[in-house]
Order: C-alpha cells, then sequence, then structure tokens
C-alpha cells in the first residue's frame, strides 16, 4: 500500500517522499503491508507511523488493485492510492 502524505504546514503543500532502502531502490511514496484481517483504511494510518513516524488523518482511498501478481515481492492484499 502506497500513502500519499500532503504536507499541509509546508508552503505549496509539498507531497513527502522518502528513498527506499531496498529495491527497487529510488524515491518513493512511503506505505507498507496489510496486515491480514486489518483494514485498509487502518493499514495506511499505521504505515505513517511506522514509516515517517508522523500521525496522520486519512481524507480518502484513491484507488486499490488487489491483483496477486500486481507486486513482484509477492501478494501484497491491495494498494490504494
Amino acid at each position: 500500500m502506497d500513502i500519499i502524505i500532503e504536507m499541509r504546514d509546508r508552503p505549496g503543500r509539498p507531497i513527502l517522499l522518502i528513498e527506499r532502502k531496498n529495491p527497487p531502490h529510488g524515491w518513493a511514496l512511503p506505505g507498507g503491508f496489510v496486515d491480514v484481517g486489518e483494514r485498509l483504511e487502518r493499514a495506511a494510518v499505521r504505515e505513517a507511523g511506522e514509516e515517517v513516524s508522523l500521525e496522520v488523518q486519512l481524507k480518502a482511498l484513491l484507488g486499490c488493485y488487489s491483483d496477486p501478481t500486481r507486486d513482484p515481492r509477492g501478494h501484497t492484499s491491495a494498494r490504494c492510492m
């Protein structure tokens, strides 16, 4: 799951990116995996805390993609943007 975190307290309201330590390397939206039985909304808030140490308020789910073969690392439940 990827999370779009808008920095409302910054001029221009930039979007937060992280630099990935593991492949695929580069800049990415923060995010992670949804636990079995976990709601996507809860997972997004939890992952924001784990990935970038921020408490966030979820505004919306923009899109969810659940094809088990979409991620080469394995089935990742769903991707919401």
